[in-house]
């Protein structure tokens, strides 16, 4: 921050148009504008123009915000906008200060608070990030907190906000805007915990007046066109922010603490070269004896002292003290007694020689408790620290190496973990009658040094439901399924798949996973089936997906007549690469945003009047249901994105690379910890209400900021509005039937804004909002879908060793080449880098020449040529 003899920031001019919701009329009478969040915890303070830091170390920490969370903020806001074909920016400065606690909802309904701007404007929201040194885009509750975790230290961070007004209409298509029409006022307007519904009119609804039929009639001027609402991802972390004070905080930090973000075992090599391999059979270091009838016996493994007598309980223990004690000392040793092969390592303390003395073994004991502590250390890190307490660097190869050995200590032999799935299955089924873990296998042929073939039973995949998962999706949870697979990154290179649901908050409800050894038919088909077997087929059931190889075949073939919706983030990735230009971004987005059949109907019209092939391509390669337009009036979710299956591989990205009965467990884990916060939010929190508190005042809260005309008939009427192009929208509605003819309260479930102004203006018990209102967002449902919990378990080492009858091997892997990746590419849609066909550092003309080398080489030597022989030529006339 600037200290008080800077210059302080201007004043923040009004927004063009000014009107009463521009700044120009808030209050600027007081100089401090506090907001309350809806659990009543001040959470912002805006301050325009003092100096914070100037009061004291504390003086900027407003009353009511726990200075151990209290955040400093300094936000630009930039405005732009045209006029006569001209084009106007300004900006200006305001600091704020939050609590780290707060969402991002709250913080830009509090900034609206004090910086309205229009419906009809583009908002975009972007932080600083200190690590890439550039602006980035700032759309999520995980944005947020990355920004608090990126300067927790100086608690201070910087917010741009980038207002382009009247130009939201051409970019609601885009679907991936931070602010957008969909956050311009419905996200400012409704509390943190408003369900992700439509964007209501800005003004305020004026006072109804009877006509002449009778009938209620209220004048409307400035109302937004009919807005399609993007698509979000859902939150699995907006419980967490609602309900703080409920939070597990112990289970939550024991999860975080044992396995955090980006472990990675690598790939699969051999544990040790050949000469240590004979080395430690001469040795019997890796004899297969676990020494039960040995005395336990401890030593310093950091500074171990080899006096005279000194016993240890294995060789491997022995050879490493003695290792250890020289690298320390710097002394040479000589072993007198050794009833075994004299093997010692080089004499000597230069590092050069200590190096050699560093086995892998010996590596792999020192760095054991590195690991318990991290298991995310990479060899890297590892060598950096071999390197800071025994002075000496060790080659990276042979810390992979020790890291698999040291893991194999800590987890058991890695191919010896897949025997455990069975009794991983024994212990669920019995502490949970009805939950299903299935584990299917094959049988492989192999072939010994003589010839003998041999056979011997390998994974293949497995299946794990719980039955407080299935009951609680087909009890509580509205009929929606989304289906995505994520790529391992540890030893097993299989696919760890996901069936996830959602329930009356939009919270993420995880219904099923497993692991697939390739995403194939066949495989999609084994899963699907054990699903089916567990939750039949509910009415109006909608599995979603993206473009996983063989799964749209299997959910055909598994659930025939099912509703199947298309990932249309994945269908504009495709479509664009065939059919660029603006007018098909104008209209594919809205022809899938839109429930109307008829603007549906009206944008894939101009889509086919563009372009000829149009038509043909989207019926033959994106035949599925992609199109809000089209989708049935039972399942009550309006999705036209797959992000819920992206938001479960978001969450469990950091145990993909961990043993599978691991990833098992530890995903057990998440949903016991979310199951339990969610019991005990119904229990404290929605005693006496008949709907989600939080839904029914969203729904308020947009009900009292609409302003249209209404023309009423009974317990019907029509809803009529001008939008900013006065033009006239009108849609008959009706209470009895909960309907409207924009379809938005059928597909949804909620009340239209249509619907909504209709109960204002009809009040009294005919207008209360609850009665009108899906079951599905009901408290009952809420509580019905988290009525069980799934089963506490004990921990390996206490398991009951289960016999199959049989071995169960490793599976047979086909490693690609490379090092696995751990992180997705994303498209530059989705904030990612744009491929560059060509090097960034040619220039314009360089480029162009690139593609045609060898011509252009060959071109300027036949030039050089006729250039000598022409100087001959004159030379001799």
């Amino acid at each position: 921050m600037a200290s008080s003899a800077a210059e302080p920031p201007p004043p923040p001019p009004p927004p063009p148009g000014g009107g009463e919701g521009s700044a120009s009329t808030r209050s600027r009478s007081t100089p401090f504008a506090e907001f309350v969040c809806p659990s009543g915890v001040p959470t912002v303070r805006i301050s325009r123009g003092e100096d914070w830091e100037s009061e004291g170390s504390n003086a900027w920490i407003p009353s009511g915000i726990d200075p151990a969370l209290a955040f400093r903020l300094v936000v630009r806001l930039d405005s732009s906008f045209t006029r006569d074909s001209k084009r106007y920016k300004n900006g200006f400065y305001f600091p704020a200060v939050v609590a780290t606690t707060i969402s991002l909802r709250n913080l830009k309904a509090n900034i609206y608070a004090q910086y309205s701007w229009s419906s009809d404007d583009a908002v975009h929201f972007e932080y600083l990030h200190n690590k890439e040194g550039r602006f980035v885009p700032l759309i999520s509750d995980d944005d947020l907190g990355i920004l608090f975790a990126l300067n927790a230290s100086c608690r201070f961070g910087k917010i741009r906000i980038h207002v382009d007004r009247g130009r939201a209409s051409s970019l609601s298509g885009a679907g991936a805007s931070s602010g957008g029409r969909a956050s311009c006022l419905s996200t400012a307007a409704a509390s943190s915990n408003s369900v992700r519904r439509g964007a209501p009119c800005r003004s305020t609804a004026a006072p109804s007046v009877p006509s002449a039929s009778g009938s209620q009639i209220v004048r409307t001027v400035d109302v937004e066109d009919d807005a399609d609402i993007e698509d979000q991802s859902p939150q699995d972390d907006e419980d967490e922010l609602m309900f703080p004070e409920l939070v597990d905080r112990c289970s939550k930090q024991a999860m975080e603490d044992q396995y955090m973000e980006d472990i990675a075992f690598g790939a699969r090599f051999d544990d040790t070269d050949d000469e240590e391999k004979n080395e430690n059979d001469d040795s019997l270091v890796l004899a297969d004896y676990e020494g039960e009838d040995l005395p336990t016996i401890e030593w310093n493994r950091e500074d171990p002292q080899l006096a005279e007598g000194t016993v240890f309980q294995t060789m491997m223990d022995c050879r490493n003290a003695i290792t250890t004690y020289h690298i320390l000392t710097k002394n040479n040793y000589e072993i007198k007694k050794n009833k075994e092969i004299h093997r010692c390592p080089p004499l000597g303390g230069e590092p050069e020689l200590k190096t050699k003395l560093a086995k892998t073994r010996w590596l792999a004991d020192i760095i054991l408790d590195w690991l318990r502590e991290n298991p995310s250390l990479g060899p890297t890190a590892l060598v950096k620290k071999v390197v800071e307490k025994y002075k000496m660097k060790v080659p990276y190869m042979r810390m992979f190496y020790a890291k698999e050995m040291a893991l194999d200590k800590i987890n058991g032999p890695w191919n010896e973990s897949f025997q455990l799935l069975y009794t991983f299955k024994a212990e669920v089924e019995m502490a949970s009658p009805g939950s299903v873990v299935a584990i299917d296998k094959h049988t492989v042929p192999y072939k010994l040094k003589s010839g003998k073939v041999m056979h011997k039973e390998c994974f293949r995949r497995a299946f794990v439901c719980f039955k407080a998962c299935w009951k609680g999706f087909l009890d509580g949870c509205r009929p929606y399924l989304a289906v995505d697979a994520s790529a391992l990154h540890g030893r097993f290179k299989g696919q760890l798949v996901a069936a996830t649901a959602v329930d009356g908050h939009n919270w993420m409800f995880p219904v099923a996973y497993g692991v697939l050894e390739v995403e194939s038919q066949e495989s999609w088909t084994w899963f699907l089936q054990n699903l089916r077997d567990l939750i039949g087929h509910p009415p109006g059931l909608v599995i979603h997906t993206d473009a996983c190889k063989g799964l749209e075949t299997a959910v055909e073939a598994v659930f025939p007549g099912v509703e199947h919706r298309e990932c249309m983030r994945h269908l504009v990735q495709n479509f664009t690469k065939k059919f660029k230009g603006k007018v098909f971004t104008d209209n594919l987005w809205p022809a899938s945003y839109t429930c109307s059949s008829r603007k549906h109907l009206f944008h894939l019209d101009v889509l086919y009047k563009q372009k000829p092939g149009v038509k043909e391509y989207l019926d033959e390669h994106h035949g599925r249901v992609w199109s809000r337009s089209q989708f049935n009036e039972i399942c009550k979710v309006d999705y036209v994105t797959s992000n819920l299956a992206e938001s479960f591989n978001s969450k469990v990205k950091s145990l993909k690379g961990l043993m599978l009965w691991q990833i098992f467990d530890k995903i057990r884990q998440m949903i016991m910890i979310k199951i339990d916060l969610r019991q005990r939010i119904a229990s404290t929190n929605y005693v006496g209400h008949l709907m989600l508190p939080s839904l029914i005042k969203s729904l308020h809260d947009r009900a009292k900021q609409l302003r249209m005309q209404c023309v009423r008939k009974g317990m019907e009427a029509e809803v009529t509005y001008t939008d900013n192009k006065n033009r006239q929208w009108r849609y008959p509605v009706s209470l009895v039937d909960r309907t409207c003819h924009c379809r938005g309260w059928q597909i949804r479930g909620i009340p239209c804004i249509h619907a909504l102004f209709f109960m204002s203006v009809i009040g009294g018990e005919d207008g209360e909002v609850d009665q009108y209102v899906s079951e599905y967002f009901s408290v009952a449902k809420f509580r019905a879908a988290y009525a069980m919990n799934v089963p506490t378990l004990l921990g390996k080492d206490q398991w009951m060793k289960v016999d199959p009858g049989f071995k169960l091997y490793s599976p047979v892997l086909t490693r690609p080449a490379g090092r696995p990746r751990k992180n997705r590419i994303r498209a530059s849609a989705e904030g990612g880098a744009p491929i560059r066909k060509l090097d960034p550092a040619f220039g314009m003309e360089d480029q162009a020449g690139a593609a045609n080398a060898e011509e252009n080489e060959a071109a300027i030597q036949l030039e050089i040529e006729a250039a000598v022989q022409h100087e001959e030529i004159e030379a001799a006339n």
